[in-house]
């Protein structure tokens, strides 16, 4: 077995061994403890980026339809665009889905519980109304509409 002798030497080696064996603990912990700060910072602004990112991509997805929902309203408080009149907001709804691509239907209820809607379907323009006067009916109708565009889900991406 080995033993220290009670030496001036001794003592004063193993304060040193002691003492470089703390230093190096205190080194590693703070050099951890900043890394890990950096980390969570740096993950921080990624998450605040990719956050203002998506807001901004889906207000640009979403302002021509508002813009075409404001144009509506518009239309309809001004006396040019009929709302009780099917044929007149289909034509208006399948204007305006030919025209956004981002669009996927348009629809327009009324108090009495009639309403029309106008949406793509898979291969064309598809309207759907329910009207309450007499009686419910409920009609499906796919619409001709060549000049459709495809939709482009990565087209405001």
């Amino acid at each position: 077995m080995l033993r220290l002798r009670s030496s001036p030497i001794s003592y004063l080696l193993l304060s040193f061994l002691l003492a470089m064996l703390l230093l190096t603990l205190a080194v590693v912990n703070a050099t951890f403890r900043h890394t890990e700060d950096l980390l969570l910072n740096h993950a921080q602004e990624v998450m605040h980026y990719l956050v203002a990112s998506h807001i901004d991509n889906t207000q640009r997805y979403l302002e021509p339809v508002a813009a075409t929902v404001r144009l509506g309203q518009g239309l309809m408080q001004n006396g040019l665009l009929d709302a009780t009149n099917d044929q007149v907001l289909s034509n208006y709804f399948q204007q305006q889905l030919r025209t956004h691509a981002q669009i996927s239907g348009m629809y327009l209820g009324r108090d009495d519980g009639s309403f029309i809607f106008v949406s793509r379907s898979q291969t064309d323009l598809q309207q759907k109304r329910i009207v309450t006067v007499p009686t419910r009916d409920v009609t499906i109708q796919e619409l001709n509409s060549a000049s459709i565009p495809e939709r482009d889900e990565d087209a405001f991406a």
